[in-house]
């Protein structure tokens, strides 16, 4: 039997150890990137909206651009809310990144209430409630996760 030299098991050691690390480095990069995807709704592509809208009486819609960086602590609260009140089929996610330019301008023709003569604007993050195919309120530019609990509340959510 032929004897293998020492430093053979060093590189192997090495190359065990450096791998184990690597995959741990991995892992941590990728449950990091991971979290600042809204996946913990369903989400609603603009073209899917309208028909979402209106085979439903009431809709929640929860409005922000995936590329935000800035939303990203929200966004971690915001799932642990929704996975401890169990709010997952309450509301959905429509990406902002992904709307066309006009998305606004049809949004404020065909959901606004006639006799709001004001022009909604979207500032990330937003909730809207739909109600009977109308916009009945939003709450919008959030700061914590305590204004979407009070609006919850105060919009009687949480009884639907």
């Amino acid at each position: 039997m032929k004897k293998i030299p020492l430093k053979n098991y060093f590189i192997v050691g090495f190359l065990i150890i450096f791998t184990i690390f690597l995959t741990f480095y991995l892992m941590k990069k990728y449950d990091s990137v991971k979290v600042k995807e809204i996946n913990f709704v369903s989400e609603v592509k603009e073209n899917e909206l309208d028909s979402y809208i209106t085979e439903r009486q009431e809709v929640i819609i929860y409005m922000a651009s995936s590329n935000n960086k800035g939303l990203d602590t929200f966004n971690k609260d915001l799932k642990k809310y929704t996975e401890d009140k169990n709010l997952k089929d309450l509301y959905v996610y429509l990406d902002l990144k992904n709307v066309s330019s006009n998305f606004y301008n049809k949004f404020n023709i065909k959901y606004l209430k006639e006799a709001d003569n004001s022009v909604f604007n979207i500032k990330e993050p937003t909730f809207v409630i739909i109600r009977n195919g109308k916009m009945d309120s939003y709450l919008n530019n959030i700061n914590s996760i305590e204004q979407v609990k009070e609006f919850f509340k105060k919009n009687e959510v949480l009884e639907w």
